[in-house]
């Protein structure tokens, strides 16, 4: 039996409790864990992490609440977080609805409109063609721009024999619907210029 093993939004809602929770994945899946050297100065293994009075939240300059992770560079003694040098840098939105909404896009087969974000985030319409432009926007630079360079054509074929080929006694020879099939699916990704292929078996194509 093949897992069924589809993308949806509430997985990774479910571990993206608080902000903090956003900030330590980010921290994950930009630096591993830790910086390695300030975003300001460029000093390797000088930084560390502020931690905050409570162990969960801080003041900001302002008097609010927040729990953004804080962490500071021994060299240039300047603060910065995450977000610094990002497309999420001097957002108000939280950014826990900023993973929602970029999971949701990188996953949606046609994109998602901007109207539909501010519907289902809670967000005005013009908070979320911002977001959407940035995240656009953050698609075209480097490392993500030269995985789309030049011409690419995507298919999908069934990979197996004739099935009148096969022995009477093959357990794989069961009634089945008209158009289903048990051949494993192949995707495949053909770059037009240097005919360069990359395909891999996929475990489902449902919807």
């Amino acid at each position: 039996m093949t897992n069924k093993q589809e993308f949806s939004i509430p997985k990774p809602a479910a571990s993206l409790h608080t902000e903090a929770d956003a900030y330590l994945l980010l921290e994950n899946l930009r630096w591993g864990g830790e910086p390695e050297s300030c975003p300001k100065c460029g000093a390797h293994g000088r930084c560390y992490y502020l931690n905050p009075a409570n162990d969960s939240s801080r003041k900001t300059r302002t008097g609010s609440v927040s729990e953004r992770r804080v962490w500071k560079c021994r060299h240039c003694k300047k603060q910065f977080s995450v977000l610094t040098d990002t497309i999420f840098h001097g957002r108000k939105i939280t950014i826990r609805t900023w993973l929602l909404v970029l999971f949701e896009m990188c996953s949606s087969k046609n994109s998602v409109a901007a109207r539909e974000i501010a519907r289902k985030y809670e967000i005005t319409n013009e908070s979320a063609r911002h977001m959407v432009h940035r995240i656009r926007e953050a698609m075209k630079r480097e490392p993500v721009a030269s995985l789309f360079e030049g011409s690419v054509v995507a298919d999908k074929t069934f990979i197996g024999g004739n099935p009148a080929n096969r022995h009477r006694n093959d357990p794989r020879e069961l009634p089945r619907k008209s158009g289903t099939t048990d051949k494993p699916p192949v995707f495949a990704l053909v770059h037009f210029e240097t005919r360069e292929v990359r395909s891999m078996v996929v475990n489902d194509v449902t919807g």
